[in-house]
């Protein structure tokens, strides 16, 4: 599942719904009421709990240090995911 739709996607997308098991979707979540959202982040709650999900998270800044961690991304080289913190 992915957030952001590309063509690539789509190509895969049309791939896997022909002759795949896996299927790649895409998701518009902002889209979503908010029964949906809530139900969507209780299964990946449980995929975490399960470890059949796991969250790599590379590096986290404080919210005054948004730039910074911008500047960190754009680099190329995070091995995870970037978390901004809020305090």
């Amino acid at each position: 599942m992915s957030p952001v739709l590309k063509i690539g996607m789509l190509f895969d997308m049309l791939l896997t719904s022909m002759f795949g098991k896996k299927k790649a979707k895409f998701a518009a979540t902002g889209m979503l009421d908010v029964e949906e959202k809530l139900e969507n982040i209780g299964f990946i709650s449980s995929l975490i709990n399960q470890e059949k999900l796991k969250v790599i998270i590379d590096r986290t800044f404080h919210l005054v240090e948004t730039a910074d961690a911008h500047r960190y991304v754009d680099q190329g080289h995070k091995k995870g995911n970037v978390v901004l913190v809020m305090e």
